[in-house]
């Protein structure tokens, strides 16, 4: 018994003991429990001092296996909560306070590779992060109108910026620091203490080409956020508002490369609407105009390429607009030394759900507009079967008199996106990512003929399916603190049908028989091509620049096939093989100076050919300073292009899409198009918020393809399948220039930006004289200037106006009426005195443009950090009746039997009032 009366006293005396301990521990100042923290588990900590003194906490050791765990212990009933960013880093905010995030990316200015621990201070404050593997790094702070940062790395110069902090709200940018330099002193030998260095910083080219998260996610087009469409602010980016198709600087639809994490994708719009990215999924689109390095590769116009998010300031963010429906999470592990990064995004048409009902009217008109059939194009297209068996054309005439008007078409596309990058440790680094995307366009168009068996209608089909899918998977690694290399491995897919109900015209003797049962023949028209890259990259920085090198393999299979437009069976059907190097050197002899040369060659396979592409640039650059930095950049060199992309006119009464377009790679028949560019490129920053760019481009374009529309209607009783791309395709030469002005001033209270461009593109085409004239492109804006500016009044209020304007365009009307009726000499000269043979006659000018749009968003946010962003955008608000095209209507003259054609024009969306809710936490 007195052993046991002992031991009770024992674990009373320790409980109580217990107790005087925890007592103790309560009073612990939370400031201290925090450093402590920090000391014990080695993490990154975000914090305001006075946002902890005046609390205390209880803990005062590790208690969780994990510091995620643990900190929340740490911070149990103090009042203070915790946010951890994709970077690793904890940030601690008083519970239901608003806070401000400043997220970024630290690059060198010479390389252009990210910047693994730079530091990130708030100046003034003891608050600061560090850049991870790929330069990415987060800031949480509390609000403030008017902050410095100052962002330092071993072996860059120091550069400070001046930002503002907006309460509630995410900041992004985009940091390059320039090598350290030692600028030159005279010599002396005094007893001295040594001069302090001179470290200054240099503004860079290109800076106003990247668009980030903000910029991406703006509400344009129908009223959903389109990566593609928000492109058009960038000079030198016209994005045409009929049908989303981007050009650069003059260039085709096909003659730039639009990249997913390097991976290319070959059709990056829906349906002609708006892109096929979501949104939340892409993190920066950068833009390579003329004169761009040789280590972006080899095409005519230039780059686009988009980055997945693997960052942000919240891990699940949902919206929801009368188009899409659009979702992304994210996510941060540390998995003992490494890191692993993670992000997951799906979007989903909903207009065809049950979302339609809500669907704006001026939506619904724009797409019956698509797929109402042109008539007058339909019986035209015909009119070389009168020559060879005028009763067949004009019974079928007859039976073609009327069509009724289609129902609205269905429409549908969703894509899903995948990405993850595992951080090794500070030098090695593997990574991958996965994009799919689909979309499909129906409509059903009742016919005016009948069938043989039955008297009853036919319905003819007309439906358009694309697919995008790529892969990629990569190595990345620093040997030593100057030299690393890379390794990558890109697949990508894409497939294109259209089915619709077609007319054989493979004997046109006979083709007022089959036409007797128009639409009966059902067709399908095909473009399918698979690709497989590998590339290896070396970066060698020295005293003065940075030498780099790379190799690149390509493995392309392709199809296509158009079957029942031409006479003739279009089927071109190739595997071919790429292998390039390239070359470059990077000089800086004086600290405002760099040069840049590089060389480019490449082996076609297909035509056992050599082609060399030497480029080089000029950078001058002055000093960052007090608000004022200068950069001038002058390059020059030669661009060829080995995989393009073609667009043929269509003339199916029941197509809604208006041509068929494919990619084809460069066989034996021909040479590869070729470009030689000019290009001046000047930026400036202007006091503290402002910024001025400049852009003039000349390109040489000595050889092009264009489609020769006389040889596709050509009859061959040799051949009836055309199977060569010179068997349709021609060459041609023409010229682009123009000049762009642009100014943008960033602000606490407002933000604006202001855009002017002048430009020329003209090109040989042959017509039905066959004598190639130089003339303006059909995509060929001259004039355009647009505006925006947002402005906050509070925090929580953020209002948009944007004005848009171009004009001077030429080919007015739909493209297939000069390509197919202006091309060919069994058609005629002209239809009622329209003539198609010269797109650039009086006549043939296109109506200008201006829309005016207006946005109000408002964010909602809870004690627990959620945020909820209601957005209402009037788009065209003033209702203003904007040409997209125009074609010609057949009807019967008024008091007689005369058919005569009225000119008609196509307009696009009108006023559409949207509303859209985005939910982040």
């Amino acid at each position: 018994m007195r052993t046991l009366i002992c031991c009770v006293a024992v674990l009373s005396a320790a409980s109580l003991g217990s107790t005087t301990v925890s007592v103790a521990q309560s009073q612990l100042p939370l400031l201290d429990a925090v450093r402590h923290f920090q000391s014990v588990w080695g993490t990154d900590l975000s914090y305001a001092s006075s946002t902890l003194q005046g609390r205390y906490t209880s803990w005062s050791a590790p208690i969780a296996a994990d510091a995620e765990s643990d900190i929340e212990y740490l911070l149990e009933g103090t009042g203070v909560s915790f946010f951890r960013q994709p970077s690793g880093t904890f940030f601690l905010r008083p519970n239901a306070t608003q806070m401000a995030t400043l997220i970024g990316q630290v690059r060198s200015v010479n390389s252009g590779t990210p910047l693994r621990g730079a530091h990130i201070a708030l100046v003034g404050t003891q608050e600061g992060t560090t850049s991870n593997f790929n330069g990415y790094f987060t800031l949480s702070t509390q609000p403030r109108r008017s902050a410095k940062i100052r962002i330092s790395h071993i072996g860059y110069l120091t550069e400070e910026r001046n930002v503002n902090l907006l309460a509630d709200s995410v900041l992004t940018i985009d940091v390059s620091l320039n090598d350290w330099i030692l600028e030159e002193l005279p010599l002396q030998v005094t007893a001295s203490a040594l001069p302090e260095l001179s470290l200054s910083s240099y503004i860079r080219p290109y800076e106003m080409d990247t668009r980030g998260p903000a910029d991406l996610r703006q509400i344009t087009g129908l009223g959903t956020s389109d990566v593609v469409r928000n492109l058009r602010d960038i000079a030198g980016i016209y994005v045409d508002l009929n049908t989303s198709d981007i050009h650069i600087q003059g260039g085709g639809i096909g003659e730039h490369q639009f990249r997913l994490d390097e991976s290319a994708v070959f059709e990056p719009i829906h349906l002609g609407l708006f892109g096929i990215f979501n949104p939340f999924a892409i993190d920066q689109v950068s833009v390579r105009k003329a004169g761009f390095n040789v280590e972006h590769g080899s095409y005519l116009a230039g780059i686009i390429n988009a980055e997945h998010s693997l960052r942000a300031a919240y891990p699940i963010e949902i919206q929801i607009d009368p188009i899409s429906f659009n979702a992304r999470i994210t996510n941060y592990m540390d998995i003992g030394p490494t890191n692993l990064s993670l992000m997951g995004a799906f979007r989903s048409s909903i207009w065809d759900h049950w979302w339609s009902n809500l669907r704006s009217e001026s939506v619904n008109d724009l797409l019956r507009e698509w797929n109402r059939p042109d008539e007058f194009l339909m019986r035209a297209s015909i009119y070389p079967l009168k020559r060879a068996f005028e009763h067949g054309y004009n019974t079928l005439l007859g039976r073609l008199q009327k069509i009724p008007t289609p129902s609205l078409p269905d429409i549908s596309f969703n894509d899903v996106h995948a990405a993850a990058r595992l951080e090794l440790d500070d030098r090695r680094e593997i990574g991958g990512s996965l994009y799919r995307g689909r979309s499909e366009f129906e409509g059903q168009l009742l016919s005016a003929a009948r069938d043989s068996t039955a008297a009853r209608r036919q319905v003819a089909p007309d439906r358009h399916a694309w697919m995008n899918q790529n892969t990629r998977l990569y190595w990345n690694q620093h040997l030593t603190d100057n030299f690393s290399w890379r390794i990558s491995w890109r697949k990508g897919k894409y497939f294109f049908s259209h089915n619709y109900g077609g007319l054989d015209r493979q004997n046109s003797v006979h083709a007022a028989f089959l036409l007797y049962r128009y639409n009966s023949v059902e067709t399908s028209d095909e473009n399918e091509i698979s690709s497989n890259d590998l590339s290896v990259s070396i970066n060698q920085a020295h005293d003065q620049g940075l030498l780099q090198a790379g190799v690149d393999f390509s493995w392309i299979q392709h199809h296509f096939s158009i079957q029942h437009i031409f006479p003739r069976i279009l089927n071109h059907e190739r595997r071919s093989h790429t292998s390039s190097a390239y070359l470059q050197q990077t000089w800086g002899p004086r600290p405002w100076v760099d040069l840049t040369t590089g060389l480019r060659f490449t082996w076609l396979r297909a035509q056992n050919r050599w082609h060399m592409e030497p480029r080089a640039a000029l950078l001058l650059k002055s000093p960052y300073r007090d608000g004022y930095g200068v950069s001038l950049r002058l390059s020059s060199g030669i661009y060829y292009q080995f995989l393009n992309q073609f667009e043929i006119a269509t003339v199916s009464p029941s197509t809604i899409v208006p041509s068929t377009r494919f990619w084809i790679p460069v066989d034996e028949t021909l040479r590869a198009p070729v470009s030689h560019h000019y290009s001046i490129d000047l930026s400036a920053q202007l006091w503290t918020n402002w910024q001025f760019g400049f852009e003039y481009h000349y390109k040489d374009q000595h050889h092009l393809y264009r489609i020769d529309y006389p040889m596709l209607w050509r009859q061959d009783q040799d051949s009836t399948i055309i199977d060569q791309i010179n068997s349709f395709v021609s060459n041609t030469d023409g010229f682009v220039y123009g000049a762009s002005f642009e100014l943008r001033r960033n602000g606490e209270m407002a933000n604006f930006a202001l855009l002017y461009e002048r430009s020329e593109s003209k090109r040989k085409y042959a017509f039905q004289d066959g004598v190639p004239i130089l003339l303006p492109v059909p995509w060929n804006v001259p004039q355009r200037l647009q505006t925006r500016a947002i402005v906050r009044p509070i925090p929580a209020l953020e209002a948009t106006i944007r004005w848009q304007a171009t004009w001077g365009r030429r080919w007015a009307f739909k493209r297939a009426y000069y390509d197919l009726l202006g091309s060919d000499i069994d058609y005629a000269a002209s239809f009622d005195d329209y003539s198609f043979n010269d797109p650039s006659a009086e006549g043939h000018t296109l109506a200008p443009f201006s829309q005016f749009d207006i946005g109000l968003a408002a964010i909602i946010r809870d004690r627990t950090n959620r945020r909820l962003w209601i957005r209402i955008d009037l788009l065209n608000a003033f209702d203003r009746l904007n040409p997209a095209y125009r074609y010609l209507l057949e009807q019967n003259e008024f008091g007689t039997d005369r058919t005569i054609l009225a000119d008609r024009t196509s307009h696009l969306i009108g006023r559409t009032l949207t509303v859209s809710a985005q939910l982040q936490w």
